[in-house]
């Protein structure tokens, strides 16, 4: 299994069909929270989890992107992943359960997996598209200095109307904030 350690109690692991069961609960724990952002979250099932697992390793095998569950002292914290979209970019997104936010766990993983995408498959540009509502996704970037490139208006349709996004992108020359 891929692992790559962030920290003595964090790291970035391929999903597997044996963490399913456990990627499932921490996202139903954080459904409320996350169902605002992540339109799969309201309907978050076990057997959608093992389809998405399903789907990264494929992705990861066909070179088309990377997914990473988010373990801290091995217990599931999130997902952070990219898809490649074949054009030199790859829209990058991410979720943290609520037990584990505030704490910079999310910055350092979206920063190693940018680096991926920029370094394994010389992806020049990286997106992080979140509606300009979601503070927290929004932070995510803005503090690693990725750059606000454009607020994208009623980009996202849900089921209460379409939304505005914020789009961030990072080119592999861009510096990182500190």
């Amino acid at each position: 299994m891929f692992t790559y350690r962030l920290s003595d109690s964090l790291s970035l692991v391929m999903p597997e069909p044996g963490m399913a069961e456990a990627i499932y609960a921490e996202a139903d724990r954080s459904r409320s929270t996350l169902m605002p952002w992540m339109p799969w979250a309201e309907h978050n099932s076990l057997e959608g989890t093992h389809a998405w697992i399903r789907a990264s390793q494929e992705q990861w095998a066909r070179n088309e992107g990377f997914q990473a569950v988010i373990l801290e002292n091995g217990e599931v914290a999130g997902v952070v992943g990219y898809v490649y979209a074949r054009s030199g970019r790859a829209e990058l997104g991410y979720w943290l359960g609520e037990a584990f936010r505030w704490r910079g766990i999310m910055r350092r993983a979206v920063r190693v997996v940018a680096e991926d995408a920029h370094t394994r498959l010389k992806i020049h540009r990286v997106e992080v598209l979140c509606r300009v509502d979601n503070l927290r996704s929004r932070s995510v970037a803005e503090s690693l200095g990725i750059p606000l490139e454009a607020i994208m208006r009623g980009w996202w349709p849900d089921k209460e109307g379409r939304r505005d996004i914020a789009l961030y992108a990072r080119i592999a020359t861009d510096p990182w904030a500190e």
